[in-house]
């Protein structure tokens, strides 16, 4: 018999007992009852759940793996792997439209000077560079596809913020990032 089964489905039925039928239709029994601390009139017993059955898992019998709940659900796959919440998402959204999209990427030359708004580079020169580094991750190089790009923004988010820029920190709540646009603030 296989493991996996669960014991109930492994049982053999009994054989049929040749018995004789009853002479009256059989009364099912009383229901157990319990007294009630509360009032005097007996509770009915609780029911019992059904059977449950536990499906192997690798090699761990007798467990059964669940994914994880998505906290972002119906959010793309980018919101959920940068923590951003729908207002966020939009805003990112916002950026991606103003920043100078070509052929559906950001070339490299315009994406210097839009995430060169961010200040980051002033303050700490090469902070820039490590956030291309860690966002262009995807061929061909050179240039960011939208996904790159929200993870640059993320990543320029962490730097404002003083967290650390590493690719295990873009689920880390963040503000949006500040980018200086047209003479104003881009969040």
């Amino acid at each position: 018999m296989s493991p996996c089964l669960p014991s109930f489905a492994q049982a053999k039925p009994a054989a049929p007992e040749a018995a004789a039928p009853p002479s009256k239709p059989a009364r099912p029994p009383p229901k157990p009852t319990r007294p009630s601390s509360t009032s005097g009139a007996p509770k009915p017993a609780p029911r019992r759940s059904a059977p449950t059955l536990s499906i192997p898992v690798a090699d761990e019998p007798d467990t059964l793996e669940l994914a994880p709940v998505p906290t972002t659900e119906g959010l793309p796959a980018i919101a959920a792997e940068l923590g951003l919440s729908e207002a966020h998402l939009a805003r990112y959204e916002g950026l991606w439209a103003v920043s100078g999209v070509a052929n559906d990427v950001l070339p490299a030359a315009t994406a210097v000077v839009f995430l060169g708004k961010s200040g980051l580079d002033e303050k700490t020169p090469g902070t820039l560079r490590k956030i291309w580094g860690l966002a262009d991750s995807e061929a061909p190089h050179g240039q960011l596809s939208k996904h790159e790009f929200f993870r640059a923004c993320k990543l320029i988010a962490l730097a404002q913020s003083n967290k650390p820029m590493a690719l295990d920190q873009l689920a880390t709540p963040t503000p949006l990032p500040l980018l200086e646009h047209g003479g104003g603030v881009v969040q």
